[in-house]
């Protein structure tokens, strides 16, 4: 790497006792020729969570924010990222942690390829009852780069946990900046890639601190909704994804669901493009599955 640079990780955490430590320790040992800062911020734990980041105020390197009012953790999410000043920006949620090399491998990797915006690495798989496994990523998936119509259609590629992303504005909306948002508007006339074929971080499924299954559903089809006024040269794509859902949501007999999906989907001429978007990339979307615990 020809020059350092800075390294915001940003982590969210609320009620989270039984993993921050770990998670902290993981961030703070990570060693490569980059400044590190990392933010904390906590949503108001009512456990020990507090006391145990207390515990690290003496490293010069952790800055830590103590909400006093909730934020909920999609304004816990803005907060925290709006307090980072590095040149590359990073995320992990307060109940997952990274493996020895993981900041490394992302810095080079963006450095080495200054067309990638946001990148992510792959990662094991822990369920309740400690059963671990590694994530479905294949090499092909590994060498492919993920650009804007691409992130539209697939919503989720990378875990959050392992983001990096390049420090830049995005536009003011009032839509919940979830990952999917982000990633979306984060890549600009860039890509999204994996970093390294190796697993560098843990992902804990089932413990994170998001909203309700069926809020999450809703936000996600607002954000597409917007995303099909926004970008209409990726209506077919954004279709392809609303179609998959619907498919799915019809199996599980989410009738809710089922109506607002058909209420988003663009019935234009975008909609006899998408069956060859979703067809094409079946086999990408399987692969960026998680595993079954």
């Amino acid at each position: 790497m020809d020059q350092k640079v800075k390294v915001s990780v940003c982590v969210v955490t609320y009620n989270q006792e039984r993993y921050i430590k770990k998670c902290i320790e993981s961030i703070l040992s990570q060693e490569g020729n980059f400044e590190l800062e990392v933010i904390v911020s906590d949503d108001g734990s009512k456990d020990g969570t507090r006391k145990l980041l207390d515990s690290f105020r003496d490293n010069k390197n952790l800055k830590l924010h103590f909400q006093e009012n909730n934020l909920g953790p999609y304004n816990n999410f803005l907060f925290v990222h709006e307090q980072a000043k590095g040149d590359l920006i990073c995320h992990c949620d307060g109940d997952d942690f990274w493996y020895p090399g993981k900041l490394e491998a992302q810095v080079s990797y963006m450095q080495n390829n200054p067309d990638c915006n946001v990148s992510w690495t792959r990662v094991d798989v822990e369920f309740s009852g400690g059963v671990s496994l590694p994530d479905r990523i294949t090499q092909g998936i590994v060498n492919q780069k993920f650009y804007r119509g691409d992130v539209l259609q697939l919503i989720s590629i990378g875990m959050n946990s392992t983001k990096m992303y390049r420090a830049r504005a995005i536009d003011d909306t009032e839509l919940p900046v979830v990952d999917y948002y982000s990633n979306v508007e984060l890549l600009g006339d860039g890509y999204a890639s994996f970093a390294s074929e190796e697993r560098l971080a843990l992902y804990r499924a089932g413990v994170g601190i998001s909203s309700s299954n069926s809020e999450s559903k809703m936000i996600l089809l607002k954000t597409m909704g917007h995303f099909l006024s926004k970008y209409p040269k990726y209506r077919p794509r954004v279709n392809a994804a609303l179609i998959l859902m619907l498919m799915v949501e019809l199996k599980n007999r989410n009738w809710l669901c089922v109506k607002n999906i058909i209420k988003i989907i663009r019935f234009d001429v975008s909609i006899f493009k998408a069956p060859y978007y979703l067809f094409s990339n079946i086999n990408t979307v399987k692969s960026l599955r998680l595993p079954r615990g």
